[in-house]
């Protein structure tokens, strides 16, 4: 099913609700599964959800989507290395400018700041991020 997801969000990257579902089904799937979140990510998965949140970021739902399957996918199988890859590609500015973009969408905020909690638990090096981030109002 995960590869499906993936696929349709590969194929249709401007089409806003396909975006949207694929990232709230993947939030689905991987929040049960941590065989989906390892697929997902093997898949480049995240990678496709960081490029939903980057061409859609005027777009709240797919904001408020993206950021639940980032959560989903930091909170099964390995975070540790999922947290990386999503700090790598610059995940932890996204989820910051999602949250900055929509300040009075619930879904968004409630999405983005989950997001964000698992992306700095426990690790300096996205922490670091955070605060080194442009305009995020994180003091260090």
């Amino acid at each position: 099913a995960v590869e499906l997801l993936l696929e349709a969000a590969r194929l249709h990257p401007c089409d806003r609700h396909v975006q949207e579902r694929s990232c709230a089904a993947v939030a689905c799937l991987v929040k049960h599964s941590s065989d989906a979140c390892a697929r997902t990510a093997q898949l480049g998965g995240v990678e496709l959800l960081l490029a939903a949140l980057l061409l859609h970021s005027e777009i709240a739902p797919v904001q408020a989507a993206g950021c639940l399957a980032l959560w989903a996918c930091l909170g099964s199988g390995d975070m540790e290395g999922t947290r990386d890859t999503i700090a790598d590609l610059g995940g932890v500015g996204q989820v910051v400018q999602s949250l900055q973009l929509h300040p009075e969408d619930v879904n968004v905020q409630e999405a983005g700041c989950a997001a964000l909690l698992r992306l700095v638990w426990q690790s300096e090096k996205t922490q670091a991020l955070l605060v080194a981030f442009p305009s995020s109002g994180v003091k260090p």
